[in-house]
């Protein structure tokens, strides 16, 4: 843990600070007994099954580079305008060299076996969606409305929740469709 002192209206004060990207890795348990484990921070999606692992990593899984100004604004975003003041992204534990690639709780189990990770929100609010086989190839998903997030998977079909402006949802069911210019990746690539 990192502690810093800081003298606010004149009195010394003693904060704790976390960095706002420690978070938990997502996990999904499928109806078979398979696990998907996803480790956000490192970009990396492994299969457990019994006593197989496949891990699996992929260029599709690019992030981008920590800035100050995303450590400025996750700050903020995470403790409130007066930490965003008062500290120092050099004040806080060490951050990762590059943003999430996954949502943390983005991970479904397909009906027919294979994974479905949602990804973390770009500048415009886009998500990216992958689907990860058990063999550990990896495809885009497309066809998923703007500004939405997943709210349930069937078969062959992903229903997905947008917010209106007037704070209520609409579910839309798209069947998942892959990107036909992205060639399947194996695990390592």
């Amino acid at each position: 843990m990192t502690y810093v002192r800081r003298n606010v209206r004149g009195q010394q004060i003693l904060y704790e600070l976390r960095s706002p990207f420690e978070r938990a890795d997502a996990v999904a348990v499928c109806a078979d007994g398979a696990i998907l484990h996803v480790a956000s921070n490192a970009g990396l999606v492994r299969w457990v099954n019994k006593s197989q692992i496949v891990s699996v990593s992929s260029g599709l899984f690019a992030r981008p580079a920590v800035t100050d100004a995303h450590k400025r604004q996750a700050i903020t975003l995470a403790f409130g305008p007066e930490f965003g003041k008062l500290f120092l992204p050099k004040d806080y534990p060490p951050w990762p060299e590059r943003l999430p690639a996954f949502s943390d709780n983005g991970v479904w189990c397909l009906s027919d076996g294979d994974g479905l990770l949602e990804g973390e929100p770009d500048e415009r609010g886009s998500r990216r969606y992958f689907r990860v086989s058990r063999r550990g190839d990896v495809q885009l998903v497309v066809g998923a409305p703007a500004g939405a997030r997943i709210a349930a998977v069937g078969r062959n079909s992903v229903y997905f929740a947008a917010k209106s402006d007037d704070g209520l949802y609409t579910i839309s069911k798209h069947r998942l469709q892959l990107s036909s210019g992205d060639a399947r990746q194996r695990a390592g690539n």
